[in-house]
């Protein structure tokens, strides 16, 4: 069971039959379905697919058939209870600005806001759970809602966007561009002109916005360390080192101490692997939108608090001549 909604694009100017080729029509159609499609999937990631269908209507004019289709027989199922289909598709044209109408009770669709922000935003917050705030480059702010921000925030309603309203905008057949529903031309229109190409094209290029809340956690603590892999010309970066007290674990770390890479540096200090080193660790770690990322894991040798040559290794026992020494020493005895 599906119903469907009759949706008009229509490229209006003086000749416009004479303005373009199937070549290069075709495209453009082919991209206004999918950027309806593209949009439900964002806006409807768990719900019913979306089909469409193009026609000629007249000179310039296409009629796009819109249908919401069942995924499973389970969902068929509760068709027979729930037929919304048609002002689900006709809600998702709202939030894409594609047609007039009040489901966007904040601010406006997507084409209204690429338009109230001339393409490019500035900054973006999320002041309430729905609500987002946009900041233009001239420091005008406009809210939305969160659904009409994922669709500007994504890449490839981005690209469609412009393929399908920007760059036929520029042909010079084209004076503006009409959408509408079939049977409710008067209330549904949404016009679109050449003064518009800038803001598309701005839009085309900006750099997206995003809403990701991100914050980095940072924890400090003292280990043993055995140097597994490390640099001769004592390179602080991407030394390896197997972590006591963790089986097999290797970790790689940065050494941010100076006062032990500068005894590296000057052969004061030969490393073997077989080594242990005390040391203060710092590890830190992003949390984005509340999920620890372990991807991002990131070590620091903060100082080196004491090296124990191990009896193949004959060299003097090192220990650190950092000016906390005292510091670390009392927390030694605390512990």
């Amino acid at each position: 069971m599906s119903k469907k909604v009759n949706f008009v694009y229509r490229l209006d100017g003086e000749n416009i039959s004479e303005g373009f080729d199937v070549f290069e029509l075709a495209p453009i159609l082919l991209n206004v379905g999918d950027l309806i499609k593209e949009s439900n999937r964002i806006l409807n990631p768990s719900g019913k697919d979306i089909a469409v269908n193009v026609k000629p209507f007249s000179e310039g004019s296409f009629i796009i058939d819109i249908i919401l289709f069942s995924q499973n027989n389970f969902q068929e199922m509760l068709n027979f209870v729930n037929q919304n289909d048609v002002k689900e598709i006709k809600e998702l044209l709202e939030w894409m600005g594609l047609i007039a109408g009040g489901t966007t009770v904040t601010g406006g669709g997507l084409l209204w806001l690429v338009k109230k922000l001339k393409g490019k935003p500035k900054t973006v917050e999320q002041i309430e759970p729905n609500e987002v705030r946009y900041t233009s480059e001239d420091g005008n702010t406009f809210t939305t809602d969160i659904k009409v921000h994922k669709l500007f925030s994504n890449c490839k309603i981005q690209k469609l966007v412009y393929n399908s309203y920007g760059k036929p905008l520029e042909n010079d057949a084209v004076k503006n561009i009409e959408c509408y529903l079939q049977e409710d031309e008067n209330d549904s229109k949404v016009t679109l002109d050449k003064e518009e190409i800038d803001n598309f094209k701005n839009y085309s290029e900006a750099k997206l916005p995003s809403l990701i809340a991100e914050e980095e956690l940072k924890t400090s603590m003292k280990v043993f360390l055995s140097p597994k892999r490390g640099s001769y010309d004592a390179d602080p970066r991407q030394w390896s080192f197997r972590m006591a007290g963790k089986g097999d674990q290797i970790i790689k770390a940065t050494i941010k101490d100076e006062i032990f890479l500068e005894k590296l540096r000057d052969d004061k200090l030969r490393l073997h692997y077989t080594d242990v080193l005390k040391v203060r660790l710092v590890q830190k770690i992003k949390k984005i939108d509340g999920e620890i990322d372990f991807d991002s894991t990131v070590n620091e040798v903060e100082k080196v608090l004491e090296y124990i040559p191990s009896k193949r290794n004959k060299q003097t026992q090192f220990i650190s001549d950092n000016k906390d020494d005292e510091d670390d020493k009392d927390d030694e005895d605390d512990d």
